[in-house]
């Protein structure tokens, strides 16, 4: 792990300046008393998240009304104890985000802010940012608001305890204390997520690795990490909120920090489109493709056993998502207007759309500040851009080096899985449940010799004529693992159907060869008896 940090140049500490200031603006917090904010400690609010989340930067209320649904997303409001052009703000906007790796993480912010002050802490009371958004019957939103608020959390709930509640309806005393405000909001995320999908969202859910550790540590199984409803009713409520903040900005037609994901290039989906004609499946492509021509496509697919890996190329396909002032919108979500509010502690674009939001004066900026805000935004949004790419790739990273470790000691176990890609020299396997890819390199499958087929993503025995192929089910062996450089090489494993083929495949040429040595023998002999009778 600290090699990870240290080839992404990820900080392993706070300069001891940051800390201080940290500390001193954590009193803050004896300023509540005869604040201006609008006191909501009595409401039935609640945070949702994993079972280890030690920082809680959102919270939820849902009531039913006469018209619908009234839904409070509470954040924690970060932007109070971290005032612009401190030693804090410039540590938080040099990190840009925490970054999130196994056992451990590199937080935005210093944890007496992210774990404590900041966080939403059960039956304690902490600032927020909250937007109150009011919906029909159907999920149309029908107005919505923003205030600075006073909360306290009066339960803390993990996505585990609200699954396990809404599958056994079992009333645990953690649920008891807000299910009927549960109740409601499992009505309002369905209704949402309904609406959603319809209007063209594309909902991929790809499978991601989930690394169980110790307390050392060490990796003590590998899992893939199941998302479920519960997961589901949070996004939905927290898109809800972005939505409502980027369309308020754009509404008052000042600058902005929107979260930004473009329409795909025509090229690479032509690419897509001629991989899935060659695995069977017809994606057309035109110059005027929108989300719900894609959402058809994936509940097309969703019940194919190659549908996850579909799914990851179809987003391969896509545009990556950034941040910008230019609104042009999300194409994966269908959204016109989106941004990032509702993680102020983990990133620092949603800090600063807090402020921005904050600034607004009757729809506008105020003068002193409206001419330098724009060039401003336009440095965070790279800046936040940059540091979201890098804190990707070094989870990626990250996730292989515990992944090997795991599998170094199953040299030799056998697993089934898909193939995600072929090459000249081999093809890579992902196993199954576990998120885990290797290679099987073609040296390695000495059963016949195998010719690349470009065209269509397979390799083809010249002999035998088996096919790998991309998408292809496949059993396979775990040969090697190379820790330093986080590789696992692969072997095949022949399945029985496979053994019997080959095995008639054998037959059928030693017949053959049989029957052309019989051939030969008898075609001697009439050659001999002839020239026998030509010699009398």
């Amino acid at each position: 792990m600290m090699a990870v940090l240290k080839s992404y140049d990820l900080p392993e500490s706070f300069p001891d300046e940051v800390l201080d200031e940290a500390e001193t603006e954590s009193a803050k917090l004896d300023e509540i008393e005869g604040s201006d904010r609008l006191d909501l400690t009595k409401e039935c609010i609640y945070t949702i998240d994993p079972e280890d989340a030690k920082d809680h930067d959102d919270a939820i209320c849902v009531e039913q009304t006469e018209t619908g649904f009234k839904l409070s997303v509470h954040i924690a409001d970060v932007s109070h104890y971290v005032q612009e052009n401190s030693e804090l703000d410039k540590e938080a906007y040099n990190r840009g985000n925490s970054v999130y790796l196994p056992g451990m993480v590199v937080p935005m912010l210093p944890e007496i802010l992210s774990n404590n002050i900041c966080s939403l802490k059960v039956n304690k009371v902490r600032l927020a940012h909250s937007v109150f958004i009011e919906f029909d019957k159907r999920g149309k939103v029908l107005r919505f608001s923003f205030a600075d608020t006073i909360i306290k959390s009066k339960a803390k709930l993990s996505y585990i305890d609200v699954q396990e509640y809404f599958d056994s309806k079992e009333v645990t005393p953690k649920i008891k204390k807000v299910k009927e405000n549960l109740d409601i909001a499992r009505q309002l995320a369905q209704i949402l997520t309904f609406k959603r999908i319809k209007d063209g969202s594309l909902d991929f859910d790809l499978p991601e690795s989930n690394i169980i550790l110790d307390k050392n540590g060490e990796v003590i199984d590998l899992a893939a990490k199941v998302r479920m409803e519960s997961h589901r009713l949070v996004e939905e409520f927290m898109l809800a909120a972005n939505q409502a903040v980027a369309l308020h900005l754009f509404r008052n037609a000042q600058p902005f920090l929107y979260r930004v994901h473009e329409k795909p290039d025509t090229e690479r989906l032509q690419e897509f489109s001629s991989l899935m004609k060659r695995i069977g499946f017809s994606f057309p492509v035109s110059n005027n493709m929108n989300p719900k021509l894609f959402a058809r496509f994936l509940e097309k697919v969703k019940d194919d056993p190659m549908a996850d890996y579909i799914n990851e190329l179809l987003l391969r396909s896509m545009s990556k998502a950034v941040y910008q002032q230019e609104n042009l919108g999300h194409f994966g979500l269908a959204f016109k207007y989106y941004t990032h509010f509702t993680s102020p502690i983990r990133r620092y674009a949603d800090l600063v759309v807090h402020r921005l939001l904050r600034k607004l004066v009757n729809g506008k900026y105020p003068p002193a500040q409206a001419k330098t805000i724009p060039s401003y935004i336009d440095r965070v949004s790279k800046r936040c851009s940059d540091t979201e790419r890098i804190a990707t790739r070094a989870e990626r990273d990250a996730i292989k080096i515990k992944q090997m470790s795991f599998m170094a000691d199953r040299v030799g176990d056998e697993f089934e899985g898909v193939i995600t890609g072929v090459m000249s020299y081999g093809f890579f396997v992902r196993l199954d449940d576990m998120g885990v890819e290797g290679m099987v390199r073609m040296s390695t499958i000495d059963d016949d010799y195998y010719i690349y087929d470009e065209g269509h993503y397979r390799i083809v025995g010249r002999r035998y004529g088996t096919v790998y192929q991309l998408g292809d089910k496949v059993k396979v062996g775990i040969l090697k693992i190379d820790k330093q450089a986080a590789e696992m090489d692969l072997f095949v494993v022949m399945s029985d159907k496979q053994k019997s083929s080959k095995k008639q495949v054998e037959n059928k040429i030693k017949v053959k060869k049989n029957n052309f040595q019989k051939f030969q023998t008898k075609k001697f002999v009439k050659k001999k008896q002839k020239r026998s009778k030509n010699k009398k």
